[in-house]
């Protein structure tokens, strides 16, 4: 995971976002005039002549705070090496709780993000697209029309994955990046829900929680400055889907605990105070809550455009991450656990790995 509007370039720079929208109604959803089809990217393999090696594969993930893009090559051992990676937040579910409904001007931003995408792409060489809609998708009542239409602007097909299948991809992303944990605990914050998945050698039991850094952070005020009455009754929501999804009897004391997504990636970033993000400084290290807890009431005082000015902070989740982070506090603190480990793969990985790996 990256932090949003950063881009991780290894090889290209993607092309600035285009200007049309697309229009959201009741009964459909209008493309743009001039948007590509929907198989652009949808090609035969092929070796790369140059290299002897297949073409990159790319996979997207739509949630519904970021847009996700990860451009990969299989190299000769039959390991991943990846070319590009880049994060925009564009916040699609933005009005969701109100209306039921995905919203044209979200809708509009994830288009032209998805538009710039696709030419990444295509100056990449990508040979397929592999693009995911997650918990937006699942939750409005246009979920379907709005990813059929955001898969014409991307020239890919959009794929909505259920509850389950979201947690079964960030579980392969998460076992693949740390094969020396055959007992852990994934937790995965999104802007939405907050899926949990408790993972061994003889079982897999997974939990998703109502609750998500934007949807707590627009129920809660959060771009503002919380004061200690409003942080206590997001804490007590946290606790009440806790105790409604039944996972915590369910959970070993001392099991290793893997934090994914923006939330937790961001809050390492800013713990680390870096201005520029390093993805090798990121992925694998440790939150501890002895870290944490000075940062969140570092969080809590400012305002959103305050926490803008933190290193590590992407200005377009200021408004969300103080109430990410009491989020993450509340489950590790519920969970007995003094750390977890960080991982900035998630969905997208989940997604190569199942199409693409024997």
């Amino acid at each position: 995971m990256v932090c949003g509007g950063v881009h991780r370039d290894h090889d290209a720079d993607p092309r600035p976002p285009g200007d049309a929208h697309l229009h959201v109604h009741a009964d459909r959803v209008d493309l743009p005039s001039g948007s590509p089809g929907g198989s652009e990217f949808i090609r035969p393999f092929r070796m790369d002549p140059q290299h002897d090696m297949p073409p990159p594969v790319a996979s997207i993930d739509i949630g519904s705070n970021s847009v996700l893009l990860l451009v990969a090559r299989r190299t000769a051992d039959g390991r991943w090496h990846t070319l590009h990676e880049a994060a925009e937040i564009t916040r699609i579910s933005e009005g969701l709780d109100a209306s039921g409904s995905l919203a044209d001007a979200p809708v509009g931003r994830t288009a032209d993000v998805l538009r710039a995408f696709a030419a990444t792409c295509r100056d990449l060489g990508v040979a397929r697209i592999h693009a995911t809609g997650t918990a937006p998708f699942r939750r409005s009542t246009n979920g379907p029309d709005v990813a059929a239409a955001l898969g014409q602007a991307l020239g890919a097909p959009l794929h909505i994955a259920s509850g389950t299948e979201e947690a079964e991809l960030s579980l392969l992303a998460t076992t693949r990046a740390f094969p020396d944990l055959p007992d852990l605990l994934v937790l995965d914050i999104g802007g939405a829900s907050t899926e949990l998945i408790l993972h061994g050698p003889h079982r897999t039991l997974t939990r998703s929680l109502d609750i998500g850094s934007v949807r707590l952070s627009e129920r809660f005020d959060g771009h503002l400055p919380l004061p200690n009455h409003r942080q206590r009754a997001l804490r007590a929501a946290v606790l009440d889907a806790l105790r409604t999804a039944d996972i915590l009897p369910h959970i070993p004391t001392g099991i290793p605990l893997v934090g994914i997504a923006g939330t937790v990636t961001t809050l390492l970033a800013a713990s680390l105070r870096m201005d520029r993000w390093d993805a090798s400084r990121v992925h694998g290290a440790s939150l501890d809550r002895d870290t944490l807890l000075p940062l969140l009431d570092t969080l809590c005082r400012l305002d959103a455009a305050g926490r803008a000015e933190l290193p590590g902070i992407a200005p377009k989740r200021a408004d969300v991450i103080a109430a990410g982070a009491l989020l993450l506090d509340a489950l590790m603190e519920a969970l007995q656990a003094p750390t977890l480990r960080v991982s900035d793969r998630g969905v997208r990985w989940g997604r190569l790995h199942r199409e693409e790996d024997p």
